[in-house]
């Protein structure tokens, strides 16, 4: 399972004369950037620094389209094993989507 751990923005590159419109670029802890990170994705998922998913790629183009966010982490995943309604729902762990609630059972 590829990895893009703790994403940071580490250029803002203008792409108009008034500076409108605006290219970011992300690497991740490793200094990779994502842009040449994601090339052979099929589905991916982000996750904020507890583990909870807060957004989802069931796609390569939607992996392409991903909205980054600093501090969050994403993984490659298999697009069929997302759940239908995963957002704030469910957690990201050791590779496997664990429902909040029951992870929160469990964890009692």
């Amino acid at each position: 399972m590829n990895e893009f751990k703790n994403v940071k923005n580490y250029k803002t590159v203008p792409l108009d004369d008034n500076g409108v419109y605006m290219a970011a670029y992300f690497c991740d802890e490793l200094g990779r950037d994502w842009y040449e990170t994601r090339k052979g994705w099929v589905g991916a998922v982000a996750v904020d620094q507890n583990g909870l998913v807060c957004s989802v790629a069931r796609s390569p183009l939607q992996v392409q389209l991903f909205t980054m966010v600093e501090g969050q982490t994403l993984y490659e995943v298999d697009p069929d094993t997302i759940p239908a309604d995963p957002l704030g729902k469910y957690n990201f762990l050791e590779g496997e989507f664990v429902m909040v609630s029951s992870y929160c059972t469990n964890a009692t």
